[in-house]
């Protein structure tokens, strides 16, 4: 019922948009879009595969400074933050909770330099030329733990011109900020461009009813420096250096627990029975004193701050070679540093503390460094083609101590430091190849190659501090399995062994393209993702495998209407071998593979129907399950036993996990002349977003599942002759739809959790300088 409620949405949609054709007036086509997305400037209305992006002024118009921003408009993109770190899904594919040492699924890059870690994903947004979005394994040209996709970020380049601008907004939830640039040339051939931003939160989303005020509060501040050196007339430099450093708070609120819960080794216990001790001695927890399972509500019993800071430095030179071949060398570096303090049990009760200072701090810096060369060319009129070379190196540290401070816990001592240390040293090199190549003036074949030798170091440094043991007294419930967290399973203090894993994927792509029409295009085309193995944080002999995809995808792209409409769509069978699914068990984590197979449907309409008016309309269908998965379920620990004899349950054909059956934007926009003192144009934009039932964890049923829900947003602009002067209003979840964006198993047996924000609302006013 899901999917067909989806494809009557999209359908309805589409079907307006081709109905709505221009009675009278001649209104503006639709503007052509140039992209970089296969490392060439194209239109990306010729592009194979699934391709969105967002321009400079659509990013200012629609308040898009974060990827949070940006999975409101984008079917299929769906967005979550767990304790600091930044997810994203797209087309169901993606970590769906932090393990530390597991990369991404979805390439994150600024200009041309790739962001590896999760935690990193606050870099400040502001001053972009356009972001893009791309859909699909980018194994290819984008390389390693890209089986999902790819976020490019494009940084907006010094102008030979002074341009200066300077913005304030504000809004609710004591929300303010000032941001600002400046830009010309100091010199012949040399041109620089200084931007800022500062933001702030002084009142967070989130409600804390134990100690009184807010939660959530946010402070970031960024500042980047770009400078673009003509050389000589066939040699461009393009260097910047940005610094962002953020405060801000991590937290966990209990969503709930199941019926039935059998995994009652906490002082919650199920939360049916709240108000009984658990374990002789405790104290039973009240409502909206010691816990709340309201939206945006916790009941904590100390506010952690968290902070983070990231430098990031890139280098990108071009060399005009002569006969249409150049040379492109983009490097980049980044030091990241991150603390995160958290209330891990999600109540009054001091069970267990994760602080970000001190001896007892969170912290998990992160260096690395990428090098990669590219040579291009063309081949006739539609060809070409390109070579390239990669380095990658990074080093981390995963440093997470938890502190059971209280002797409510069953399980452990009080004053036991549960210490989690571990080293992660990652290496990647690659050759890789990719050529179009035109047969006929209508039909192309293109397609590539990409070589890599990829190596993760696993330095587990793990330590239980408290020597008199780990275990209470008290009677440890059956649910507690210590074979699942074998570093805890017994005291020692000492140095784990190392493990080394290493892989020699090759990920190629092929496809043909075909021009029915000057402004119409068909495609279709394999290509083969992969993303490393590695070895999870608190279970010591966790190693897990590498993910491998193969994408299967046709699609049309087409231009009609001379100009006015844009229609896209695009199918696609995914064959996912190996998908790390993370769990939780008795407060440690693990990582399992699974195989999946996913079936999609991306549609994509964009109609000018008469002057003044856009309407837009996008839509995402997915069909997924796993094909091979046998896992114990942590909330209901009692094991079948699955058909190659091991206790687990056969989750064979269970819908995966953060891929909802369907979402749907639609969006309508009115542009229009207007008189009103130093203003001249009006922009007008609402917003709309569908999303279907989306489940939580692989288990069930029953199993934590997110209703359908609709987002609706709405946006206005007023521009001054020239543009020189806007000023932009916002407000987004206007209807305070409570949306699950995180869910948890905890250790003290409730479910915890985190919800998408509720409705926000501000003004922003820029004014340009020349």
């Amino acid at each position: 019922m899901a999917t067909m409620k989806a494809c009557a949405i999209a359908a309805l949609a589409i079907q307006f948009a081709w109905a709505a054709t221009p009675a009278a007036a001649d209104s503006g086509a639709i503007e052509t879009v140039v992209v970089t997305a296969e490392k060439r400037s194209e239109d990306i209305q010729k592009v194979a595969g699934t391709i969105s992006a967002y321009s400079a002024d659509q990013l200012q118009a629609l308040q898009i400074h974060s990827t949070e921003d940006l999975a409101l408009h984008e079917p299929g993109l769906d967005y979550y933050a767990v304790n600091g770190s930044s997810f994203v899904t797209l087309r169901g594919v993606g970590v769906p909770i932090d393990t530390g040492t597991a990369d991404n699924n979805i390439a994150f890059n600024v200009d041309g330099v790739n962001i590896p870690r999760a935690t990193e994903g606050g870099l400040s947004s502001y001053d972009l030329e356009r972001v893009e979005v791309l859909r699909g394994p980018q194994g290819t040209l984008y390389g390693r733990n890209t089986t999902g996709g790819a976020i490019n970020y494009i940084s907006a380049a010094p102008t030979e011109q002074f341009q200066a601008e300077a913005g304030a907004l504000g809004g609710n939830y004591a929300t303010w900020g000032v941001h600002g640039y400046v830009s010309g040339a100091v010199a012949d051939g040399v041109r620089l461009r200084l931007s800022v931003a500062h933001t702030e939160r002084d009142e967070g989303y989130v409600r804390n009813v134990f100690t009184g005020g807010s939660f959530d509060k946010l402070d970031n501040s960024s500042v980047r420096l770009s400078a673009s050196v003509d050389f000589t007339p066939e040699l461009r430099g393009d260097f910047a250096v940005q610094y962002m450093y953020e405060d801000f708070q991590s937290y966990q609120q209990i969503i709930g627990a199941f019926p039935g819960n059998p995994y009652p080794f906490g002082v919650l216990g199920d939360l049916r029975y709240l108000g009984t001790p658990v374990y002789p001695g405790t104290t039973a927890l009240v409502a909206e004193r010691d816990y709340s399972t309201r939206p945006w509500t916790i009941a904590s019993d100390f506010n952690p701050d968290s902070h983070r800071s990231t430098f990031l430095a890139t280098s990108n030179l071009n060399w005009d070679l002569g006969n249409d071949i150049s040379l492109r060398s983009t490097t980049g570096f980044i030091d990241h540093q991150f603390f995160n303090g958290l209330d891990g049990d999600s109540t009054s009760v001091p069970i267990d503390v994760i602080e970000s200072s001190g001896p007892d701090a969170r912290k998990q810096p992160s260096r690395s460094f990428s090098q990669e060369f590219n040579l291009l060319g063309r081949l006739g009129q539609n060809g070409s083609w390109l070579l390239g070379a990669y380095y990658f190196s990074e080093n981390d540290d995963f440093i997470i101590p938890v502190l059971v401070v209280s002797n409510i816990s069953p399980v452990f001592n009080p004053g036991t430091d549960l210490y989690s240390a571990t080293r992660v040293g990652e290496r990647s090199y690659a050759l890789f190849a990719d050529a179009t190549v035109s047969l006929t003036d209508q039909l192309r074949v293109f397609g590539g190659v990409r070589i890599s030798w990829d190596q993760v170091h696993t330095q587990f440094r793990d330590a239980i501090t408290n020597p008199g043991g780990i275990f209470t007294p008290a009677v440890v419930p059956p649910a507690f399995n210590p074979t699942e967290v074998t570093c805890f399973a017994t005291p020692y203090v000492g140095t784990l062994p190392a493990f080394k894993q290493s892989w020699n994927p090759a990920s190629p792509r092929v496809g043909l393209q075909y021009d029915v029409a000057d402004n119409v295009n068909v495609y279709v085309q394999y290509q083969r993702g992969f993303k490393d193995g590695g070895g999870g944080l608190s279970n010591c002999g966790n190693l897990f495998d590498p993910e491998n995809l193969d994408s299967y995808e046709a699609g049309v792209k087409s231009t009609l209407m001379d100009g006015h409409l844009t229609l896209n769509a695009s199918g696609y069978f995914y064959r996912y071998k190996g998908m790390q699914i993370f769990k939780i068990i008795a407060g440690s984590s693990s990582v399992e593979n699974a195989d999946v197979e996913i079936r999609g449907l991306d549609l994509d309409a964009r109609l000018k129907p008469i002057d003044h008016l856009t309407l837009d309309a996008a839509a995402t269908l997915l069909d997924t399950k796993f094909t091979k998965f046998c896992s114990d379920d942590p909330l209901n620990p009692a094991p079948s036993l699955c058909p190659d004899g091991t206790a687990g349950y056969d989750l064979k054909g269970r819908p995966i996990p953060n891929a909802p059956s369907y979402s749907v934007n639609a969006a309508a926009q009115w542009d229009q002349p207007v008189d009103f003192g130093p203003f001249a144009a009006l922009s007008l934009r609402a917003e709309a977003r569908f999303v279907g039932e989306t489940h939580i964890t692989p288990y069930g049923p029953p199993g934590p599942v997110q209703r359908p829900y609709t987002l609706v947003s709405a946006f206005g602009v007023l521009y001054a002759e020239g543009q020189d002067l806007q000023v932009r209003v916002y407000g987004r979840n206007l209807t305070n739809e409570a949306v699950i964006a995180h869910y948890v198993w905890g250790s003290e047996g409730a479910v915890n959790g985190t919800y998408l924000p509720p409705r926000t609302f501000g003004i922003e006013i820029t004014k340009g300088f020349h």
